[in-house]
């Protein structure tokens, strides 16, 4: 993680003079996020053990579950959910109300004749209490000085404003005024606290600045209450229950080691985006920029274990999607598995991804539940910029001992995989120009996808699909469907691509990032030439000035291998 700290303005020009005003940086700061596993992925935005019950009616926006807990101990119903409900049983009649919903078609029972409902939810509870573990201390930094015990007396928070980091409190905590989290969209906040966590009626955690609430965290030992009309940001997670009172609302995820109570709430929100990737923009005076993109398939083998526990073979092909200029330095990891290994590929023997090649690699695990993991592909320009390209790919493995007769392809979960490309991966001149991306869709699976949705976060509309060979609507297993989109970028951006469907009762999603470069007019009178079109120097000093007007410095580093 790039690092930052104050300095004096002559020290952080001195390196750019030495490094050339060539740099790389990150706009990230704080700790690392908390890796939610599944609950992420099958985005459960309320998760309990022993209930969650709800005085109606609450919004909720995702999906919610119960284990080890029955269904009948879930009193929250269809009508207020846009998502599902997952239970560890067939129990349909649910405690909020005789006879429970009306419409009880949002339930996912655990019976479902494969256990894979029962499994999914199984996996998120357990998923939870591992990112409960991992953010404590001290998995994660403990909070030091300032960070340490704040409030006046220790817990009892009022009006202030906190930057990314790691807050630890050795008791219970009381917010008695509005806090405001100023930082970043990739910027981390993780608060520790021993005791319970109280938000004051009518009070509010604010983001700013572009923080997320998917990247704050309150890891809590004792019970969380959001008193009447409070409004929190950030992932909960309980080591006992959380309690909304009424009119409470939450921008993030309710985790609890117990139970959840809602009273007329509403939950959900931007939490389910998509994981931000910082881009890594590295500049040097009188030369051309070219943005670097990778690619990345993975595919489990097999994609199902009808008769239960049983060893997968993870296989990544890995590809320079770009393709004008060499990639070096790439690895791939994946969050489930290790090691993972290169096999072949590298068909010279230069350790350079180059244009014309496709590197493999596998990994295998032995699985004893279903299970959801993510691989990262991580590659730099070889143009001695060393600036980032980032790929992922995320697939699921259904295990379950229920089915042993049942073809593999009835069982397996789908896949898919995304690709974004501009049109053009040079550095356009100051003020931008138009951009048309490119996507392509594809579908390495068994399973058919339906419902295939594409965003890009940065361009809209995007085009229909071009593909669907058979016209049936489905992307087909080997399947390719094409997609366009052009917008008008006057600035460096990042854009974030999403693809999402549905097959055999799985969701399925995938991610492409790709940037685009934007020159910056040349600064008069700074005794730097500039250099017409292409100032990319300039990119990196407008930067500092505008940091040094806040009174804070950043040192400039090479970004290492990861």
């Amino acid at each position: 993680m790039q690092k930052f700290c104050k300095g004096s303005i002559l020290g952080v020009l001195s390196v750019l003079f030495v490094l050339g005003f060539s740099a790389s940086f990150a706009s990230a700061a704080g700790p690392a996020a908390i890796d939610l596993g599944s609950i992420a992925t099958n985005n459960f935005v309320v998760l309990g053990e022993t209930g969650i019950t709800d005085v109606p009616a609450s919004v909720i926006t995702g999906n919610i579950g119960n284990s080890s807990g029955s269904g009948a101990q879930i009193g929250v119903t269809c009508p207020e959910i846009t998502g599902s409900i997952y239970t560890v049983d067939a129990l349909t009649d649910f405690a909020g109300g005789p006879g429970g919903s009306a419409d009880n078609t949002c339930v996912m029972a655990g019976t479902d004749g494969l256990g894979a409902n029962k499994t999914l939810v199984d996996n998120a509870v357990a998923d939870m209490g591992t990112a409960y573990t991992n953010a404590s201390d001290p998995a994660t930094p403990a909070g030091v000085g300032a960070n340490l015990n704040i409030g006046t007396p220790a817990g009892t928070v009022g009006t202030m404003t906190l930057a990314p980091g790691v807050y630890t409190w050795n008791g219970p905590v009381t917010i008695t005024n509005d806090i405001t989290l100023s930082g970043g969209a990739n910027d981390v906040w993780v608060f520790q606290i021993s005791g319970t966590l109280d938000l004051a009626a009518g009070k509010s955690i604010i983001l700013s600045g572009g923080a997320q609430a998917k990247n704050v965290f309150w890891r809590v030992a004792d019970t969380v209450n959001l008193l009447a009309g409070s409004h929190m940001e950030g992932i909960i997670l309980a080591q006992t229950n959380i309690a909304f009172r009424s009119g409470a609302t939450l921008e993030g995820r309710a985790l609890a080691q117990t139970a959840v109570t809602l009273i007329a709430n509403t939950i959900g929100g931007t939490v389910t985006g998509a994981p931000v990737i910082p881009p890594v923009v590295s500049t040097r005076h009188h030369e051309t920029i070219i943005t670097p993109v990778i690619g990345i398939l993975k595919v489990p083998t097999p994609l199902a274990l009808p008769s239960g526990t049983g060893s997968v073979t993870y296989n990544y092909t890995v590809w320079n999607v770009g393709g004008q200029q060499a990639l070096q330095d790439v690895s791939v990891v994946d969050d489930k598995c290790a090691p993972v290994k290169l096999v072949s590929g590298d068909t010279n023997n230069n350790g350079f991804l180059d244009p014309s090649e496709k590197w493999n690699y596998t990994c295998t695990m032995t699985l004893q539940n279903t299970t959801t993991n993510t691989a990262i592909a991580t590659g730099y320009s070889s143009d001695g910029y060393h600036n980032t390209a980032i790929a992922t790919a995320i697939s699921t493995v259904v295990v379950t001992p229920l089915a042993a007769t049942t073809p593999v392809a009835a069982l397996a979960a789908p896949l898919i995989n995304v690709v974004e490309v501009p049109n053009i991966l040079t550095a356009l001149p100051y003020g931008g120009g138009q951009i048309s991306y490119a996507y392509t869709v594809t579908n390495p699976g068994l399973v058919p996808v339906h419902d295939v949705i594409l965003i890009d976060d940065k361009c809209s509309p995007i085009s229909r699909p071009a593909g669907d060979i058979n016209g049936n609507g489905l992307l087909d297993p080997g399947e390719t469907w094409t997609y366009t989109c052009t917008t008008n970028v006057p600035v460096s951006t990042a854009s974030v691509a999403t693809v999402k469907g549905d097959g055999n009762n799985f969701p399925v999603l995938a991610y492409a990032f790709t940037n685009v470069l934007v020159g910056t007019p040349g600064l008069p009178n700074t005794g730097f030439p500039a250099d017409g079109n292409n100032s990319w120097a300039v990119i990196i000093l407008s930067t500092l000035l505008a940091i040094v007007s806040v009174s804070l410095i950043v040192v400039l580093k090479k970004q290492k291998r990861s």
